[in-house]
């Protein structure tokens, strides 16, 4: 009938525009987080809110030292005291008077150098700053500087006397990589003391005077064809750390001069 209102098709929709807000974003369909940065503005500017990031701050702090402590309440006396220990863990002491065992040693003065006469022995004393043990792995010679033999005044340097160290190495300057060497007389003579099929570490640990600890190292340098300066660099290993001490001295050491 012409009268009768015509019936809306099922499929018809009702469409409304979209807000800026409800319009999907370039990834997907997520709100706007425009309302919710300017809250948290709005709440910054709150001296409260600077009160509660100090108070979650200062909480922070004092849980990471109480788990700190709580760490090192682990550790046995000795390690905490080396844990705050401060300088080198070693310090060495070095004498050109090592004892009566060896025949008196001649050195030679030109005016402005002066060396021993082809060997010069020395000892070092080794002090430990720790309660743990040190590993001595290397005594190194270094800055090794040679040149003709010096010639001068020959004087007579003797020994006065002392406590013969535990070990003895040979140096060999005329040798054009010296090391230190086990020495002539012993089973592995002449083999590098450090490196090598044979080679050895030496233990110091202050806490016992037993003798397989080192304390003392006496060393044996000959220069037969020239005139060598040098110096010494202990290398070391503290909790499993390495370490080097380079020794202030420096070392002269002259073959004879003339045929």
């Amino acid at each position: 009938m012409s009268g009768r209102r015509k019936k809306k098709s099922p499929s018809a929709m009702h469409v409304v525009k979209a807000t800026p807000a409800m319009q999907p974003s370039a990834t997907g369909a997520q709100p706007s987080v425009a309302p919710f940065i300017a809250r948290l503005s709005r709440y910054a500017r709150k001296p409260i809110a600077w009160l509660i990031a100090l108070v979650v701050a200062v909480a922070a702090t004092q849980v990471s030292q109480f788990l700190t402590h709580l760490a090192e309440s682990h550790l046995l006396p000795a390690e905490l005291a080396d844990k705050f220990a401060a300088g080198e863990p070693i310090s060495v002491a070095v004498s050109l008077d090592p004892g009566s065992s060896y025949d008196p040693t001649y050195w030679v003065s030109n005016g402005t150098d002066q060396a021993d006469l082809e060997k010069t022995f020395m000892e070092l004393s080794f002090v430990s700053r720790r309660q743990r043990e040190i590993d001595i792995v290397n005594i190194a010679v270094i800055s090794v500087r040679c040149q003709m033999p010096l010639s001068g005044t020959l004087n007579l340097f003797q020994h006065q006397g002392g406590v013969e160290a535990k070990l003895r190495l040979d140096l060999d300057l005329d040798d054009p990589h010296p090391v230190l060497r086990y020495p002539a007389g012993s089973e592995h003579a002449g083999e590098d003391f450090f490196n090598g099929p044979h080679a050895m570490r030496l233990v110091l640990n202050p806490r016992t005077s037993d003798i397989g600890y080192l304390q003392e190292v006496d060393i044996a340098a000959v220069a037969k064809r020239q005139y060598c300066r040098w110096q010494l660099r202990v290398d070391y290993a503290y909790a499993t750390k390495p370490g080097s001490l380079q020794l202030p001295q420096a070392f002269a050491t002259t073959g004879p001069a003339g045929p």
